[in-house]
């Protein structure tokens, strides 16, 4: 019997890599926003393991030592500027940190580069990434699994939204097109005839899946990839005759391309109408308000998260109507090239650019040399230029982005020599003290990045499971104070959830756990002043505050609504264009006897935009509440008569028109938050 050898530094280096390749199966349901956030995080906390785990490797086998090339090179120069961008923008530290819903800031880049290099070094010859692409794409098709279970209306997972264990349909469809390609390599590549079968199976149900998510942007990517992946595979073809027929689709291809991009801009088009109809009138209302945006910051940018500020500078009411999605709170552009520009400006647009005409050359010089097969040379650019179009109407998850670096791994691998060869050549020597560091730095770097950030998460839903009041103290104040890492966010979340529960609970128990109440909004009233504090245009702070002092004025102390007055004022000087801010007052003011300031205060939001149906509700209840009934009926009307109303919607408005206004005021109030 053979003696097993001791389990290698490399064998759990790349352990620790096909850890990260697992975790879009993983979800922890007591996380808020818990498709994504569990990804990140353990991404983050996987990759620090094989951090520490590579630069031991490194130090003692010179094989695996450092080395570097352009796309290396160019990858950290992005995320250096990403960092100075971040540095100088308008709130350095959330485009650090970054919120709970997308962990995509600063600190989330840092990990991709420390994956991107790690991966680089310890995968290195064609068998390494044949190994490497299998497991990931054997994940996929368990990913693909889920969806199409629920296609056939057998669902598994928890309100996923058609996206899977992703929870976003165009995360999915995101994730799936790189795995296409993937497989295509498998398939076609020098491979035993087991892995060939095997990516066969998988492009076929990979692409089955890809065509029931319905992302029309993915599907259309994924044929212009195909058409792309047949010139290259022309062009790298040893017959003169097919290099040429491989040259004119590839020419025929690109101009298509941009005769479609020029008529999606041509106002009446048919493009541009069947883009609308495909997702809706936001996408180009979002477009100009990020140009609006660039124009203000063009070469650095306003800082890595930040399209939220501009969203919010440049809020085109149009975004509150059916016609532009009904979603007035937008953090993305929708169109990765515009995000990059807010994010970092000219610089960082022309630094990622920069990366992939450099995976482009470092590839030819690769072919040239024979080090590349023609198959990698043809998913490399096939797969970066289907993201690259896809990316134009759509947002990356984190875990996308993991795949896109993940490419350029293995770009990098495929232009060295050793791709192909059977032994590494050793390099030079890691010095002791390198991984000695990493492992005494390690404890505290995971706990402040990894452990932190998870427990303050957990502890939002924990506010509401604790049983206790000593156990939901702790629990809301590791949600206000657990992490810097989403914690805006978070704190917008607690303060909703427990000034909502307040609201809805009978008057004569609220007023008999009155200590315990008080000193709970009393936590959030700080936490919330210390955000606006930092953040000065974080306008869900306010909102919430307002909301929480208004709770707080119902049953313990009458000077807190004069207080959330001042609060929501400050918010719309701030935010003039923007409805919230202005149902909120609104709101408090009926709650004061003022329903006639509120009628005025919500017919100037309609006026703004008539077609927003909560503008409509909301003046209708402010007159309602006003004694103007005739009116309200009037409004009422003209909602019942509105094309495409939901039923649910009807409902609303009869109930409104049929409601005792006293006795029902703190449900009813509470819907102008």
């Amino acid at each position: 019997m053979k003696k097993l050898k001791p389990f290698s530094l490399l064998g759990a280096a790349q352990l620790t890599v096909f850890a990260i390749l697992l975790t879009p199966l993983l979800f922890h349901p007591s996380l808020m926003f818990f498709y994504t956030s569990t990804k990140a995080y353990l991404m983050i906390a996987f990759t620090e393991i094989l951090l520490v785990l590579y630069l031991w490797l490194a130090h003692k086998h010179t094989e695996y030592a450092p080395r570097f090339d352009l796309v290396s090179l160019l990858l950290f120069l992005f995320v250096g500027l990403l960092g100075l961008t971040s540095l100088t923008g308008i709130d350095p530290a959330f485009s650090f940190w970054a919120s709970i819903d997308r962990i995509t800031g600063l600190l989330m880049w840092i990990h991709l580069g420390i994956a991107f290099f790690v991966i680089s070094q310890i995968f290195q010859t064609q068998a390494d990434w044949r190994k490497l692409f299998v497991v990931t794409t054997a994940v996929a098709l368990f990913v693909g699994a889920f969806q199409i279970l629920a296609r056939a209306g057998i669902h598994i997972l928890p309100s996923d939204a058609g996206g899977s264990t992703f929870g976003n349909s165009s995360f999915l469809a995101g994730y799936i097109l790189f795995h296409i390609f993937f497989a295509a390599y498998l398939a076609l590549g020098d491979h035993p005839k087991r892995t060939k079968q095997f990516g066969t199976i998988a492009i076929a149900l990979l692409v089955l899946t890809l065509l029931l998510i319905k992302t029309h942007a993915a599907i259309y990517a994924f044929l212009g990839g195909c058409v792309l992946f047949l010139a290259l595979s022309a062009i790298t073809h040893k017959s003169k005759s097919r290099n040429n027929m491989g040259y004119t689709l590839l020419s025929l291809l690109i101009l298509g391309f941009f005769i479609v991009v020029v008529l999606a801009f041509q106002p009446g088009s048919f493009i541009q109408e069947m883009f609308v109809g495909h997702s809706t009138g936001s996408r180009f209302v979002l477009w100009e308000m990020a140009w609006k945006g660039i124009q203000e910051r063009p070469l650095l940018g306003w800082g890595l998260e930040n399209f939220q500020y501009v969203s919010l500078e440049y809020f085109n009411p149009c975004l509150g109507t059916e016609a532009c999605g009904n979603g007035m709170w937008i953090d993305r552009a929708h169109n990765k090239f515009l995000d990059l520009l807010i994010d970092s400006g000219l610089i960082g647009l022309f630094a990622f650019l920069a990366i992939h005409v450099g995976v482009v050359l470092t590839i030819i010089k690769g072919y040239r040399k024979k080090w590349i097969p023609p198959i990698a040379l043809t998913v490399i650019l096939t797969t970066l230029a289907t993201y690259l179009v896809q990316a134009i109407t759509s947002v990356d998850s984190e875990f996308v982005l993991f795949l896109w670096i993940l490419t350029l791994a293995f770009t990098s691998a495929t232009t060295h020599e050793q791709f192909l060869a059977k032994d590494l050549k050793p390099g030079r020597p890691l010095s002791h003290i390198v991984p000695w560091v990493a492992t005494i730095v390690f404890p505290v770097i995971f706990f402040v990045f990894f452990i932190q950030p998870f427990r303050a998460n957990l502890a939002v839903s924990g506010v509401v499971k604790s049983t206790s009041h000593e156990a939901r103290m702790i629990q809301l104040e590791r949600a206000l104070y657990g992490s810097p890492q989403g914690e805006d966010i978070r704190r917008i979340l607690v303060a909703f959830k427990v000034a909502s529960s307040v609201w809805k609970t009978d008057s004569d128990l609220v007023l008999g756990v009155e200590d315990t109440l008080t000193q709970e909004l009393d936590l959030i009233h700080t936490a919330l002043e210390e955000t606006i504090n930092e953040s000065p245009n974080y306008l869900r702070a306010y909102l919430e505050l307002a909301l929480s002092k208004q709770a707080e004025g119902r049953y313990f102390d009458r000077n807190a609504f004069q207080e959330a007055i001042d609060t929501l004022e400050k918010a719309i000087e701030q935010n003039p264009q923007h409805p919230d801010p202005h149902w909120a007052l609104a709101s408090i003011l009926i709650e004061l006897g003022r329903a006639d300031e509120a009628v005025v205060l919500t017919k100037k939001i309609l006026d703004q935009e008539p077609s927003i149906l909560k503008s409509q509700l909301m003046y209708m209840t402010a007159l309602l509440y006003a004694g103007e009934r005739e009116q309200a009926e009037a409004v009422a009307e003209v909602i019942l008569t509105t094309e495409g109303l939901r039923p649910s919607t009807a409902e609303r408005v009869q109930n409104l028109l049929d409601a005792d206004l006293i006795a029902n005021a703190a449900y009813i109030l509470l819907t102008f938050h």
